[in-house]
């Protein structure tokens, strides 16, 4: 089975250096009902499982054949969902279970996913298409095209308007700041964040 090296995380052992509250995490993480559905699916993380919730019940959030530009993509577990959404198939093959296949790309071209600058977006046989961006780079996912960058870069801004045709239906994020663990700083650099975070186009 295929799974995401961020998933395979082992539990740190008490031997280790790291903190206490860093070891309960890890044993927490591992034990986790979400982490061990999303290694049986070959979903990238247990976020995925957030983007399934809301579109079991608001399905025109990304309708078939949508274009949708997930933002803060990193790992892909809302890109893996995503590109199923818009595809022929639907999300119904994960809400049963079954194991993320996306699909190849169809366009000619290098098979990674990967973009150019004068590259068309992958699209879907329902006329879908996902684009991903985040300043961290993402492994290849079988459908989505990857932009890495900072959206708050007008070259990162062109790319994606020349990549969808300027037509993006749906925005999609599940992207957080990094967090210290003081809550008193994490809660102001998020608001921070949010009010710095602001796309014109």
């Amino acid at each position: 089975m295929l799974a995401h090296r961020l998933l395979l995380r082992r539990p740190v052992s008490s031997s280790s250096a790291a903190s206490p509250s860093a070891r309960a995490w890890a044993q927490r993480h591992a034990r986790d009902h979400f982490v061990q559905q999303a290694l049986r699916q070959s979903l990238r993380s247990r976020a995925a499982f957030k983007l399934l919730d809301i579109l079991q019940e608001y399905p025109q959030v990304i309708p078939k054949g949508a274009s949708v530009l997930d933002l803060g993509a990193a790992p892909g577990g809302w890109s893996q969902v995503a590109i199923e959404a818009v595809g022929p198939r639907g999300i119904s093959d994960l809400l049963k279970g079954h194991r993320f296949v996306g699909f190849e790309n169809e366009q000619p071209g290098d098979g990674d996913n990967a973009t150019s600058p004068d590259s068309e977006c992958t699209e879907s046989k329902t006329g879908g298409r996902v684009l991903a961006v985040d300043l961290l780079p993402i492994d290849p996912i079988p459908g989505v095209d990857i932009i890495v960058g900072d959206m708050k870069n007008p070259e990162t801004l062109r790319r994606v308007l020349d990549l969808t045709g300027k037509k993006i239906d749906s925005v999609i994020s599940d992207m957080s700041h990094s967090f210290t663990g003081t809550r008193s700083a994490d809660v102001v650099r998020v608001l921070v964040s949010q009010n710095d975070f602001n796309i014109k186009s």
